[in-house]
């Protein structure tokens, strides 16, 4: 009987490790990722917030987005909405991804969601809902890269005007991909361990 047991646990766990497990990600492409996020600038301002902002991005290789972080420099506790557009949203963007977050203070934070792909050389709308009061995700680095920066005092996903501040295009954000890898389920690893103490322990143990 024990033996019968220990054979059905094993057969579970081999079966658990054999199934696909969540895809690991991995960083695909970043902008500004090394940068410390400017803890002195808030997003939208002492009067009238910006509530969304967002940032032109072009890949330079193609891959299968399956996440966004970025970093502020300070955060309110608020949820944040990530939103990817196939071009600029007030010239006629559809949306392709949207998903939330809780915003972090000086590190990565973001959502992750269903791959999409990513075209080299095309253009995305990488844009950031709920952000007012956020110490700001950009980086005052001398020589960092620079993307076209816009944003909205309207929650409504228009982002329809052009931030020329100086420091609004150094925005920091990673992008991820998964890696074709999968996570083994601990539960599997944990039964392997059991059924093998059940499988070879000792029937009897005698004592001259």
């Amino acid at each position: 009987m024990r033996q019968s047991l220990a054979v059905a646990v094993l057969t579970a766990a081999l079966s658990l490790l054999a199934s696909p497990g969540r895809a690991v990600p991995v960083v695909a492409d970043s902008v500004n990722g090394n940068a410390v996020a400017a803890g002195d600038l808030i997003l939208g301002g002492n009067t009238q917030p910006k509530v969304e902002h967002g940032w032109l991005y072009t890949p330079s290789h193609g891959f299968d987005l399956s996440g966004v972080k970025t970093k502020f420099g300070a955060a309110g506790g608020q949820t944040v909405t990530l939103e990817i557009y196939d071009e600029l949203p007030s010239t006629g963007g559809t949306l392709l991804r949207s998903a939330t977050f809780s915003a972090l203070a000086n590190q990565f934070a973001g959502a992750f969601f269903d791959e999409l792909t990513l075209v080299a050389g095309e253009d995305y709308f990488i844009g950031f809902r709920g952000v007012a009061g956020l110490g700001a995700n950009v980086t005052k680095a001398d020589g960092a890269d620079e993307l076209p920066a816009y944003f909205s005092f309207k929650d409504d996903g228009s982002y329809d005007t052009a931030d020329t501040s100086l420091f609004a295009p150094r925005v920091i954000l990673q992008f991820f991909a998964d890696n074709g890898l999968a996570e083994v389920p601990e539960p599997a690893a944990s039964m392997l361990f059991a059924a093998g103490l059940i499988f070879f322990r000792p029937w009897r143990i005698t004592v001259q």
